[in-house]
């Protein structure tokens, strides 16, 4: 219980200060519909979600899962997922692809995710494994993407190209074999760590805390953690959750 206490705490100088801590939530590799999907939708039921759907495997069946789904966002993440970097530094964007390559990946995902989710779709970048070579930043805003997401506290360097940055900061899953919830202590560190840094000014306030899921992978002890948060979070006055059409611009750059 001492650390939701350091939660509450947390949030209680938020509203000392008065202050709003904003939240948000992505899910990242959607591709079909699954009963571990299932079941991260209806833990999901009182809180808005950003799907970040896997453009190039994805299916029409998962759009018909998502019709009329409430409280519904889908992002568009990567091509293939497939690693063109290193054991140790997995990427999709790598910074020796030839420009062409990722510019056709990124125009046909972006065509493709529109065409099957529609209204749900938000223009909306999320690269597998969260890493993105800078040089290819250029090539987003060419293909209709104007935001990204990755995971830390948002870059200048995304901004500097007049690319939208809303990140994650709290992964629930420690990628180990097999995968596995962090830890309460870890996710509320995570999460308390990036909204301290927000109140006193150390990094963008503006940029709502995210969490950070793989309905794939996760297990019991995640979900119990995600529940609990939500019910600790909706109920105090100074958290408010987000969707994502309520942080990532809508007509493009500003």
């Amino acid at each position: 219980m001492g650390e939701w206490r350091a939660l509450i705490n947390e949030l209680d100088a938020w509203t000392a200060a008065g202050l709003t801590a904003t939240f948000w939530w992505r899910d990242d590799d959607g591709v079909a519909p699954t009963e571990q999907l299932d079941r991260l939708l209806a833990t999901a039921e009182p809180l808005p979600i950003a799907l970040a759907i896997i453009s190039g495997w994805t299916t029409k069946a998962l759009a018909e899962r998502l019709d009329g789904c409430q409280r519904i966002t889908v992002l568009q993440h990567g091509w293939h997922h497939t690693n063109h970097g290193s054991p140790t530094m997995r990427t999709e964007y790598s910074g020796d692809r030839p420009a062409d390559d990722v510019m056709k990946e990124l125009r046909q995902g972006r065509e493709r995710m529109s065409a099957l989710f529609g209204r749900l779709f938000q223009p909306v970048f999320v690269p597998p494994w969260y890493h993105f070579d800078d040089t290819f930043l250029p090539l987003l805003l060419q293909s209709g993407l104007w935001s990204m997401s990755r995971k830390g506290a948002r870059s200048s360097t995304a901004k500097g190209a007049g690319i939208f940055e809303g990140n994650v900061h709290a992964d629930l899953l420690e990628w180990q074999h097999p995968p596995a919830f962090v830890g309460t202590g870890t996710a509320i560190a995570q999460l308390i760590g990036h909204l301290r840094q927000r109140r006193l000014g150390l990094c963008d306030i503006d940029e709502p805390t995210g969490i950070l899921t793989h309905h794939a992978n996760q297990d019991l002890p995640a979900y119990d953690f995600i529940e609990r948060l939500a019910e600790l979070t909706t109920a105090h006055k100074a958290a408010k959750w987000l969707r994502a059409s309520e942080i990532f611009p809508a007509d493009g750059p500003t």
